[in-house]
């Protein structure tokens, strides 16, 4: 299966979470870390803490897909905020091969 990094999103900040652990930086959230119309700051990330952010997503190969569990914890999808980054993920130029 593809490999994801998971990242949260908190109406706190009105940003993306990214992980200070290590994850894999993977071409998906390579593009949208370095987008300017997205905006995001870098934290640590507890698996206890996730229910309280506004959505999480993971992003692989395949682009960004919402998570609405991880075991037994329950998050919150916010559909708009999916939508929205998949719009500029989808608005980043690609290269030509």
């Amino acid at each position: 299966p593809p490999r994801s990094t998971l990242f949260p999103y908190t109406t706190l900040f009105r940003s993306i979470v990214w992980p200070t652990e290590p994850v894999l930086a993977g071409i998906t959230m390579q593009l949208l870390r370095r987008d300017p119309d997205v905006r995001s700051r870098s934290a640590s990330v507890r698996l206890a803490d996730l229910a309280s952010y506004r959505s999480v997503v993971v992003t692989n190969a395949r682009g960004i897909v919402p998570v609405g569990r991880i075991d037994e914890v329950a998050l919150p999808i916010d559909d708009a905020f999916v939508k929205e980054l998949d719009a500029v993920y989808a608005a980043i130029p690609s290269d030509r091969l």
